[in-house]
C-alpha cells in the first residue's frame, strides 16, 4: 500500500458507506456480520478472489462459538468439525511408529458454563459460514479480488482508493471508520506507522496442506494431530488433522525466503516431506498449497489512529499453541463493532471508542503470554530429545495437555475502562484452565438457563444489540425506570424481572446466586454480554440513577 500513490481525495464521485473492512478472514467477516445485525451499512474489501483454501487456524473457542450460536451458523459448522474425542494430540517418532505419549484435554462439564461447547473445526469452514451469514444481511457488502491501495483521514472519515484486482478498475469509498483486518502484515498498521512490541522471528515454518488418505494408520485413534520426534526432525515437525481421514496439513521449519534444507521449497519438496513424516515413500499425496508463515509473539503500540481500528492478527501476532489466535480476533471486533454502532446511530459519544484498546490489549497480551508458554514447552521437549534426555522428554510431553485447556482464560477475562462502572469489588481469582464465574463489572455474563414464554433459552441469548437490565423478584421498579427512560432517550435498553412471575423464571433457583444479586438489586450488562454496572439494592430514584450510569458508559450529557 502507497498512500502517496495517488490523491485519495473524496470528490462527487465517491461512494460513502459508514463502515469500510479491510480484510476478509474469519475477523473481517464477523465484522461484516455484527455490522450487519446492527443495521449499519458496511463494505469489506478483500484482495483475494474469495474466502481461505488454505485451513490454517483450527479451533473454535467457547466464546467464539456463543457469538455463531447467536448469528445462526454453530449447527452448520459442526457439521465439518472433528468429533469431540479428537481433543488430543499424539507424540511419536513417526506417523507409523509406536506412540510416546497421547495428551488429552481436561473434560468439561457440558452445559456447566455455556449453552455450547468448543468446536474442532478449520478455519477455511469459519471463513465459508461467516461469508454466507454475512451475504444474508443487505447492509453488509463483500467484495473480493478488491484491493485498498491507498487511504487518507480528517476529522470527519477516511477516503480510500480501491482498486478491482481482476478488472484493474479503481474506485473511491468515504468512510466513517476503517477497521484493518488485514493480516499480521497490515499494510493498514504499516502506513500509520503502528509499531509491533514483542519477539517477532520465534520460527519460520512451511505448512502443507495436501489429501493423502491416511484411514489405515488413524481410523481407530482420532486426534487433532501428531508431533514428530524423529531425529530428523529435531527442530520440530507436525501434523494437523482437517478432517480426520483424508485432509491434513503438515508442518516443518524452514529458511526465510522459501528455502528447505538448503533448496527452494516446491511441491516435489512438499511431497517429499508428506511422504517421509507419513513413512510410506511410495504413498500418493496431493499438495493442495503451500503457506510459509512466521511465528511471532507482539502486540500493536495501538490499536486506533483517528477513525482507523487495528484488529485480529493486525493487531495481535499469536503463537498457534493454543489456538487463540483467530478467538481473540474474532472478539476483538465483537467488542469494537458494538461501540461503533452507538458512535454512529448517536447514542454514544466517540469517547467510547477509546475504550477498545483499553479493553482489548490486555486481553491479547495475557492470551500472547500463554500461547509463548506452551510454544516454550514444546521446545523443551525437542532439545531434551537433542541431547538424548529421554526422561526430560518425556516429562515435558506430560505437560502438554496445558495448552489444550484454556477455559479461564476463554471465559475469565475481565474488561477494565471507562465503559465499565466499579464497584469496589476484585475479581475473581482464575487459572487459565479454570473458569469461575463473575459478574464483577467488566465480566462476562454468566450463563444461566431461563424461561421465556414456555421456551428455554441462556441468558446470553438476551445479550446482542441492547443493553439488558436484569433485576431479582423485588426490582421491579428498576425495570419501570430503565423502560420509561429507554423511551424518553431513544436509548437500546432492554428490562427483565426474572422472578416466578417475571419476564423471565430461574427453574433451577440459582440465578441469583450465579449472579450475585440481591433479589432487589439490578446489572446493566452491555451488548458484547459484559457486565457495565450492578447495585445490590433498591434505588429511590431508579430512573435517574440509571440515567447517570448509562451517561457515564456512553460519554454522553444525559
Amino acid at each position: 500500500m502507497n498512500p502517496k500513490r495517488s490523491s485519495t481525495s473524496a470528490d462527487s464521485t465517491t461512494a460513502t458507506v459508514p463502515a469500510l473492512i479491510v480484510g476478509g478472514g474469519p475477523v473481517g467477516l464477523s465484522a461484516s456480520v455484527l455490522f450487519g445485525r446492527f443495521g449499519i451499512p458496511s463494505l469489506l474489501v478483500e484482495r483475494h478472489p474469495g474466502t481461505t483454501v488454505h485451513p490454517k487456524a483450527r479451533g473454535v473457542n467457547i466464546r467464539s462459538m456463543e457469538l455463531f450460536r447467536q448469528w445462526s451458523i454453530e449447527t452448520q459448522l459442526r457439521t465439518h468439525a472433528l468429533p469431540p474425542e479428537a481433543m488430543r494430540f499424539i507424540w511419536a517418532e513417526s506417523l507409523q511408529s509406536q506412540e510416546i505419549a497421547r495428551i488429552s484435554a481436561q473434560q468439561y462439564e457440558s452445559g456447566q458454563h455455556s449453552p455450547t461447547e468448543y468446536c474442532l473445526v478449520s478455519q477455511d469452514w469459519v471463513e465459508a459460514e461467516l461469508c454466507r451469514c454475512a451475504l444474508a444481511y443487505p447492509s453488509s457488502q463483500l467484495r473480493f479480488s478488491t484491493e485498498l491501495m491507498a487511504f487518507e483521514q480528517d476529522n470527519t472519515g477516511v477516503t480510500a482508493r480501491l482498486v478491482n484486482r481482476e478488472t484493474g478498475e479503481e474506485e473511491m469509498v468515504r468512510a466513517h471508520y476503517l477497521i484493518a483486518a488485514d493480516g499480521a502484515h497490515s499494510g493498514v498498521r504499516q502506513t500509520l506507522g503502528i509499531e509491533m512490541q514483542g519477539p517477532d522471528n520465534l520460527r519460520h515454518l512451511c505448512s502443507i496442506y495436501c489429501q493423502v488418505d491416511l484411514t489405515p494408520w488413524l481410523s481407530n485413534r482420532p486426534c487433532v494431530g501428531f508431533f514428530f520426534t524423529h531425529p530428523s526432525w529435531s527442530s520440530g515437525a507436525y501434523m494437523l488433522s482437517v478432517d480426520g481421514a483424508k485432509r491434513w496439513l503438515f508442518g516443518v521449519p524452514y529458511q526465510p525466503k522459501g528455502s528447505y534444507q538448503g533448496q527452494d521449497f516446491t511441491s516435489l519438496t512438499a511431497l517429499a516431506v508428506v511422504r517421509s513424516l507419513v513413512g510410506d515413500p511410495l504413498i500418493a499425496a496431493e499438495i493442495l498449497d503451500i503457506g510459509f508463515w512466521t511465528m511471532a509473539a507482539q502486540v500493536a503500540s495501538a490499536y486506533q489512529q483517528g477513525r482507523v481500528f487495528l484488529a485480529g492478527d493486525a493487531a495481535h501476532r499469536l503463537p498457534p499453541t493454543g489456538g487463540l489466535g483467530m478467538n481473540t480476533g474474532i472478539q476483538d471486533v465483537h467488542n469494537l463493532t458494538w461501540k461503533l454502532a452507538a458512535t454512529l446511530k448517536g447514542w454514544a459519544s466517540p469517547a467510547l471508542l477509546e475504550t477498545y484498546e483499553a479493553e482489548r490489549a490486555p486481553v491479547a497480551r495475557t492470551n500472547i503470554e500463554w500461547s509463548l508458554e506452551n510454544t516454550k514447552r514444546i521446545v523443551q521437549v525437542y532439545e531434551a530429545l537433542k541431547r538424548g534426555d529421554e526422561k526430560a522428554a518425556v516429562s515435558g510431553i506430560s505437560e502438554q495437555h496445558r495448552h489444550l485447556e484454556s477455559e479461564g482464560l476463554d471465559l475469565g477475562f475481565v474488561y477494565t475502562s471507562a465503559a465499565i462502572i466499579p464497584d469496589q469489588t476484585e475479581p475473581t481469582a482464575t487459572s487459565p484452565s479454570q473458569y469461575t464465574p463473575s459478574t464483577v463489572p467488566g465480566s462476562r455474563a454468566p450463563h444461566v438457563w431461563l424461561m421465556r414464554d414456555g421456551h428455554l433459552i441462556s441468558t446470553l441469548d438476551l445479550f446482542d444489540q441492547h443493553f439488558v437490565l436484569l433485576v431479582g423478584p423485588k426490582g421491579q421498579s428498576w425495570c419501570e425506570a430503565a423502560r420509561r427512560l429507554a423511551y424518553s432517550k431513544g436509548l437500546p435498553l432492554d428490562a427483565y424481572c426474572i422472578a416466578d412471575d417475571g419476564d423471565l423464571q430461574d427453574l433451577e433457583g440459582n440465578w441469583l446466586s450465579t449472579y450475585e444479586l440481591s433479589e432487589d438489586g439490578a446489572l446493566l450488562i452491555r451488548p458484547d454480554g459484559h457486565i457495565a454496572w450492578r447495585r445490590q439494592k433498591a434505588s429511590q430514584e431508579p430512573e435517574a440513577d440509571l440515567q447517570g450510569v448509562l451517561g457515564q458508559i456512553l460519554g454522553l450529557a444525559m
